[in-house]
Order: C-alpha cells, then sequence, then structure tokens
C-alpha cells in the first residue's frame, strides 16, 4: 500500500543528504561567492548613487551615463574587494573584543591606565592575527561539519524505518565523520593545490 508519510519522509531525507554533500563539499566556495555577489550588488548602488549625483551637475544626460558606468565599476570593485573588505571587518571586530578583554583583565589586576591600554592593544593585534590566520580553516571545518550533520541526519531518516534505531544511529554517525572529514580533506587540498600553483 502507499504510504504517504513514508515517501514524504524519503523524499525530504534524500534532498537532505545531497544539500548538505554539496555544502560539506562546496559550501566554503558557494559562500564566497555569495559574498562577491553581495559586494558587487552594493557596491554598484553605491557607485551607481554617487556617479548619478556628481553627473547632474552637468546635466540629466550625462548623469544618467556617469550612473551607469559608475555603477558597473561598483560593482566590479566590489566584487574584487568584497572578501578581502569581510575579513578585514571582522578582524576590526576581534580586535576591538580582544582589546576591552585584554584591557578590563590588565585593570582588574591593577595595573595602570597606561599599561591597561598598552596590554589591549598587544591582546587586540594578537587576537585579531590569531583570528586571520585561523578564521579560513574554521569556516571550512564549520560548513564541512554542517554539511556532514545534514547528511548523517538524511542517513539516519533513510534507514531507522527498516533497520531500526541503533543501526541507523550508527551509520548516520560514520557518514557524518567521513563526509566532514572528506569535505574539509577536499577543501584543504583545494587551497593547497591554488597555492602550488601560484608559486
Amino acid at each position: 500500500m502507499f504510504d504517504i508519510s513514508t515517501s514524504v519522509i524519503f523524499i525530504g531525507s534524500v534532498i537532505l543528504v545531497l544539500m548538505g554533500l554539496i555544502i560539506a563539499y562546496k559550501g566554503f566556495d558557494l559562500l564566497k561567492h555569495f559574498v562577491r555577489s553581495t559586494g558587487a550588488i552594493l557596491g554598484g548602488i553605491l557607485f551607481f548613487i554617487i556617479g548619478g549625483v556628481i553627473g547632474m551637475f552637468f546635466g540629466p544626460l550625462i548623469a544618467i551615463a556617469a550612473a551607469i558606468v559608475m555603477g558597473i565599476l561598483g560593482m566590479i570593485i566590489g566584487a574584487i574587494l568584497a572578501p578581502s573588505l569581510l575579513w578585514l571587518m571582522l578582524s576590526i571586530v576581534v580586535f576591538i573584543v580582544c582589546f576591552n578583554i585584554g584591557g578590563t583583565v590588565a585593570e582588574n589586576f591593577g595595573a595602570s591606565g597606561i599599561m591597561a591600554l598598552v596590554i589591549g592593544m598587544i591582546s587586540g593585534f594578537i587576537g585579531a592575527w590569531i583570528f586571520s590566520f585561523m578564521a579560513r580553516k574554521l569556516l571550512v571545518g564549520a560548513t564541512s561539519i554542517v554539511g556532514g550533520l545534514m547528511v548523517g541526519a538524511g542517513t539516519f531518516m533513510v534507514l531507522i524505518g527498516r533497520y531500526g534505531f541503533t543501526v541507523a544511529a550508527v551509520s548516520g554517525t560514520i557518514i557524518l565523520v567521513l563526509v566532514a572529514l572528506t569535505g574539509y580533506s577536499s577543501n584543504t587540498w583545494k587551497k593547497r593545490k591554488k597555492s602550488k600553483k601560484k608559486k
């Protein structure tokens, strides 16, 4: 007998597995493309407005032409600089957080105002450096783990009805670990390969 609920669960599980595989192996690249696309759109809008405002001083036709040209230029610049600007912004946020933590801890231990400022600055620079060094690896690891969790959950949902909880849970866990590890290895290997080509 045809069971609609079972079919829906199976289809949902398959979609979950497929999406998980994409995120595990291509999630970081997709994230970069998303950042570039967002940067292109925002840069295009900003430069379009600037070009239009400046062009208005020379007439409506020049304003339209300047807005279009500047908009295209803004899209190109935004797409190129967006990833670097994102890392810079995140590094600044990490610097501020570590600066406040370092300065506050130093003050609590009785350091003078200048010493607390110096310790805060050192803490900020160290925190920002560690973030810039580790951020890509952490982000690749996060996308790989999320993808692995999705694939593992999909596998569990497919197997539990036929083989029971234990087999489904063990199989899902094994698949989760395998996908997460191979996804992380695949992304880091691609990075090493690109670095070797540049050399």
